[in-house]
């Protein structure tokens, strides 16, 4: 499991919504039946637990379901309302800690809290409709190697699941100690003669980026670098820059933890301050339009560091460019032709969004190929599904058996119930749909809205069943 996706809530929450290749064994015996004697009432079992070692670094764990291993983890299991893993990385531990603040500040779907800078934790929550996911994650520096220990839990039943979720973060050890590297303690004042730079191009976009620390990227995130208390990202979306720039002006204005600083609409730039428990970050970001894609450029940087560091992260503020000039679509004469399919054999039988760069197809991909979602969806007929934006985009899907077997425009006055979700978020999800992963399935859950409302814990709850 990659950090930026711990970090996505993405991260945090979406594995709990994955799918579980194989379940751990239970050797459970029905006691026997006395018939002469009543048979008192059944204790709650004693969860147990397991110790996991990987040379000096070793925790303890409880006997849920084995979950499923991506890239760094080497240790996941969960059940249907909490997950827990652990990540290695053969990275120091301290610019990592501080990417991760960085990175999850700059989530708009996190809440950050009770961070602790000197043992490395930290715990965050998000949350959407009326249910809230808490999370709690530390890190341990063991074997010259950094872990990754992240517990994460339905805020509802968190304390449920207490001695479990505590036994597992604080059983963490290591049998020796091991100092880190040199190499790990970056200057803390960066300036333009000392710092070297690269680079990047994508097609017409360039921007300079300096040659710090590399973190994982993945979904949106195309960059993620750090060099002690700062991080750059450079995240893409399939959405207009107006757009992405109104949304995080508004998002800014809504979040009582964020000050803005200072806006510039016609450059699309914007600077503010996140204000969480024991630490300040100052936040900026630029927005440019290119390749018919936004580019954001976001710097980070704690407020102890920023002043020493502020003439370089306004260096690379400064530096993006467009070697062309873009129009928020590219035009219909520009598209490649496709051969027109027979309308008896058509899914989708409507092209509304496409202006917006919604594809219709690309939405009945990403529910179709989920099993998750096929599901949940088994027991619905016909659901409407409306993006918000200047003008709303209205598709009714019909469903036999969990898939979506056709896609019309308008509603459905008899749907069993409408999503509905924020066009610059359908963009980024939909548009991905080909490579569908936790992180964009998370993201879809996180900012998708229900009416009824209600409805919304009703899909969770089955999609914890399913899971």
């Amino acid at each position: 499991m990659e950090i930026s996706r711990i970090l996505l809530v993405v991260f945090a929450f979406g594995i709990l919504f994955g799918c579980t290749d194989q379940a751990a064994e239970t050797n459970q015996t029905a006691p026997e039946e006395n018939p002469e004697e009543p048979t008192p009432p059944e204790e709650a079992k004693e969860t147990e637990f397991t110790k996991f070692t990987d040379d000096d670094f070793s925790i303890e764990y409880p006997d849920w379901e084995e979950r499923e291993h991506e890239n760094a983890s080497i240790l996941a299991v969960g059940n249907a309302l909490c997950v827990l893993n652990v990540d290695r990385h053969e990275v120091p531990i301290t610019p990592l800690f501080n990417w991760m603040v960085n990175f999850t500040a700059a989530n708009e779907n996190v809440s950050l809290n009770e961070i602790d800078i000197d043992k490395h934790s930290m715990g965050f929550a998000a949350d959407f409709d009326n249910i809230t996911f808490k999370a709690v994650t530390k890190m341990e520096y063991c074997n010259h190697k950094t872990y990754v220990i992240l517990a994460t839990c339905a805020e509802d039943y968190w304390d449920e699941y207490e001695e479990e979720l505590d036994r597992f973060t604080t059983s963490i050890a290591c049998a020796k100690e091991y100092a880190e590297p040199d190499y790990s303690a970056a200057p803390t004042t960066q300036n333009l003669d000392d710092t070297k730079y690269g680079t990047f191009i994508d097609d017409d976009y360039s921007a300079k980026i300096p040659e710090w620390n590399q973190g994982e990227a993945e979904n949106e995130t195309i960059i993620s670098l750090s060099q002690g208390a700062c991080t750059v990202i450079l995240n893409k979306y399939n959405a207009p820059s107006d757009t992405l720039y109104d949304w995080t002006e508004k998002y800014i204005e809504e979040n009582d933890s964020l000050e803005l600083d200072e806006k510039n609409p016609s450059k699309h730039e914007i600077a503010y301050q996140l204000h969480a428990e024991d630490v300040t970050l100052h936040i900026a970001s630029k927005i440019t339009y290119c390749n018919y894609q936004s580019y954001n450029m976001i710097t980070i940087c704690e407020e102890g560091y920023f002043k020493d560091n502020e003439e370089v992260l306004g260096y690379i503020l400064d530096s993006p460019e467009c070697a062309k000039e873009y129009s928020v679509a590219p035009e219909i004469a520009e598209l490649e032709e496709v051969e027109e399919i027979p309308e008896e054999e058509r899914i989708v039988e409507t092209d509304v969004g496409a202006e917006y760069g919604i594809n219709a197809e690309a939405v009945v991909t990403f529910f179709n190929s989920n099993p998750i979602f096929v599901k949940v969806m088994k027991k619905y007929d016909r659901v409407n599904l409306r993006i918000t934006g200047d003008d709303d985009i209205k598709l009714k899907a019909k469903l036999e058996d969990g898939y979506i077997v056709n896609v019309k425009e308008g509603s459905y006055s008899d749907a069993d119930f409408t999503l509905t979700m924020p066009l610059e978020d359908a963009l980024n999800i939909f548009n991905n749909a080909d490579n569908i992963t936790i992180g964009n399935i998370l993201s879809f859950i996180i900012n998708v809205k229900t009416d009824p409302p209600e409805k919304m814990n009703e899909l969770i709850k089955e999609a914890f069943s399913a899971s």
